[in-house]
């Protein structure tokens, strides 16, 4: 996942790279490694909401509700409330 994020940075596609973001958030979030996934959806956060990706930024803020409350549920990805 590194890889993409450094590759989408690189040839700076944004949408690219605010996604990777969300989606290592998401994968180190089901690992339970929570400081690195409050780090990454920071970033992909903040990138949603510059680019006015609303649809996204709602996954994202669930997400880091989810973080919030220490909610580890891994039966079904942290958007499908």
């Amino acid at each position: 996942m590194g890889d993409a994020i450094d590759l989408a940075g690189r040839l700076e596609y944004r949408p690219g790279l605010v996604r990777s973001n969300f989606h290592f958030a998401e994968l180190l979030y089901k690992k339970g490694d929570l400081d690195q996934a409050r780090e990454h959806l920071g970033q992909a956060t903040a990138f949603f909401h510059d680019m006015e990706m609303t649809w996204w930024l709602a996954w994202a803020e669930t997400l880091r509700e989810r973080l919030e409350r220490g909610d580890l549920s891994k039966s079904v990805p942290p958007y499908a409330e």
